[in-house]
């Protein structure tokens, strides 16, 4: 009985959706109601409301509670901006809702903007009974010649109220509103020192980037709480930019799920868009989940995630195939060391040849770790030419700090490209001491690693620190960074390994600064470089393992060294140095 009085409601709500649209009941039907700008999307499980420029204002699973009501207010959910550089943030501006497909079973209608300096396609797709929905972007340089751009994202505000925990890989907690925050004293941008601030992070201050994390290690994030969730699955990395070692903002308070398609934060840079470029994003999946408990719902969503990743690429993505190719090629090989070593741990990218695998932005980049024996496999790569890089992640041969390099690597559709054994070249050298490993993180040193939050760079000594090769602890007596006016020694003695000679290898997982830090490196007194870098933001804004990658070498002389006691000496000037590994080494 229930039952059938529910078909009728049902059937009466169909209805008056068909009055409301002007529609017939057959095209009342259909998941996407459309009215000019005014999309309900509605697949029988999810209904969301959409207006102009795609934002949300209603988001509901079965019949439930509105998750964007209590943002509305403020700002809007589900939009999308970008960020062109030294200006404000400018909103996505559609001019119109084009309509790709909408029956009974599938809706896919896109936002479009032809007019603004980024014209931008802002893509939802929905199937009948389905918990979430996907969505992906094209963005296209509409002026003529090179436009710059800081960031360029999507942003779903969801009510706290409902969903009041944020979640990624690397944690999950309450969230503070920003009105709560903004009760307490401000240190820097979005960072506050809160009386309360142990109920929203690891510490006193609270501040957003608590919560950022490395897309390569992100395959969802999100909002939770009360037995429901609502999930971003990006489900294919391969568009964003900053290979495996960017990281990004993802969740923070009030209930903002962040999607930076490209951004300047941890060291990478403006984007200087090339005339005529073109690009599509994602498609990426918005779940919205329940279940018996909280944990349930996480697990529910991990498996989500896990389950998009191996469907896509989407067949059901109508772009041309130079936006998504749906059938890709696989690339495989086997890492060797032309020393003999072996390779056990290490990243292996694919990217547009030439490319700053950091700052790369503008095309698409694929990546994996090898296994124990140095072999990799790279599937789903979109056809075209690449260069590969491979660089170590510690393991075995952790004192090699250069990197592998192979270009001209062709990708064909459907197609398995063998590249066979790629000899990594290594210069012919006996490592004689080591402080930490070759990873491009400071994981391994004090305070390395920890859970993201302001405290740590304010934990670093603001005295000299002097570490003894051979006696020290580097998880005990080094630190993952360095600040102030401060010098950090490395004490060793001369080595009984003779050379003529010898080489310093100085790896740093980041480099930050608040003005205008540098530090020199010295050998004994002995200047050999003064180093003023980028500021990747990275030690002030919670990053205790990387930011930006730098590597100095220099070859010594024999002369160069004292018997007894030698030092190398960082001497910071106000610096933020983030170490990776320091390499000493007898050139045979």
């Amino acid at each position: 009985m229930k039952t059938q009085k529910n078909l009728a409601k049902a059937t009466l709500l169909a209805f008056a959706a068909a009055l409301a649209f002007g529609l017939t009941p057959a095209e009342a039907a259909n998941i996407a109601k459309v009215d000019g700008q005014n999309v309900t999307l509605d697949n029988g499980v999810i209904e969301i409301h959409l207006i102009k420029n795609g934002t949300a204002t209603y988001v509901s699973k079965n019949h439930g509670p509105n998750l964007v009501e209590n943002v509305i207010k403020r700002k809007l959910s589900f939009y999308c901006d970008y960020h062109p550089a030294g200006q404000k943030d400018l909103p996505f501006l559609s001019d119109e809702v084009k309509v790709y497909k909408n029956d009974e079973n599938e809706a896919h209608i896109a936002y479009i903007d032809t007019k603004s300096p980024l014209a931008i396609e802002y893509h939802y797709r929905m199937t009948k009974g389905d918990s979430g929905l996907y969505s992906y972007v094209v963005a296209r340089n509409n002026t003529g010649k090179t436009y710059k751009v800081g960031e360029l994202r999507t942003v779903y505000r969801i009510d706290m109220d409902k969903l009041p925990y944020a979640y990624n890989s690397e944690r999950q907690g309450l969230m503070p509103s920003s009105d709560h925050m903004k009760a307490f004293k401000r240190l820097q941008d979005e960072t506050y020192d809160m009386d309360d601030g142990y109920k929203y992070t690891n510490g006193t201050v609270y501040s957003k980037y608590d919560y950022c994390g490395y897309l390569k290690d992100n395959p969802l994030w999100g909002t939770f709480g009360n037995g429901k969730g609502f999930w971003f699955i990006p489900v294919s990395n391969e568009s964003y930019s900053g290979g495996p070692m960017k990281q990004e903002l993802l969740v923070h308070y009030d209930g903002i799920i962040l999607n930076y398609l490209t951004s300047a934060h941890f060291g990478t840079s403006v984007f200087p868009i090339p005339k005529d470029w073109q690009k599509m994003y994602g498609p990426w999946y918005l779940y919205i989940n329940d279940g018996s408990s909280d944990e349930a719902v996480i697990f529910d969503a991990q498996r989500r995630a896990a389950a998009e990743q191996r469907k896509s690429p989407y067949t059901w993505v109508s772009e041309p195939e130079s936006l998504y190719p749906q059938v890709r090629g696989t690339v495989k090989g086997t890492l060797k060391l032309s020393n003999g070593g072996i390779v056990d741990r290490a990243q292996v990218i694919l990217a547009r040849p030439g490319a700053d695998i950091v700052h790369e932005r503008g095309s698409y980049i694929f990546y994996t770790d090898t296994d124990g024996h140095g072999n990799f496999t790279l599937g789903k790569v979109r056809p075209g030419t690449y260069e590969l890089t491979a660089y170590m992640q510690g393991g075995y041969s952790g004192d090699v700090t250069t990197e592998c390099k192979k270009g001209s690597i062709k990708v064909e559709a459907g197609k398995t490209t063998d590249l066979g054994t790629v000899e990594w070249q290594v210069p012919d050298r006996q490592t004689i001491w080591q402080l930490g490993t070759a990873d491009r993180k400071a994981s391994e040193f004090k305070y390395g690693g920890e859970l993201r939050n302001y405290k740590w760079w304010k934990l670093l000594p603001e005295t000299d620190v002097n570490y003894t090769i051979g006696k020290s602890v580097e998880g005990q007596d080094w630190y993952y960074a360095q600040v102030g006016r401060t010098k950090y020694n490395i004490h060793f003695q001369q080595p009984k390994v003779k050379a003529n000679t010898y080489h310093l290898t100085v790896a740093l997982a980041g480099y930050s600064d608040q003005g205008h830090g540098s530090f020199d490196i010295k050998l004994n007194g002995k200047a050999l470089k003064h180093c003023d870098y980028a500021n990747d933001q990275t030690v002030y804004r919670s990053g205790t393992t990387s930011g930006t990658y730098h590597q100095e070498d220099f070859d010594i002389p024999a002369a160069d060294l004292k018997a007894g006691d030698n030092v190398v000496t960082f001497d910071d000037h106000e610096g933020l140095i983030m170490y990776d590994t320091v390499v000493f080494s007898a050139v045979k």
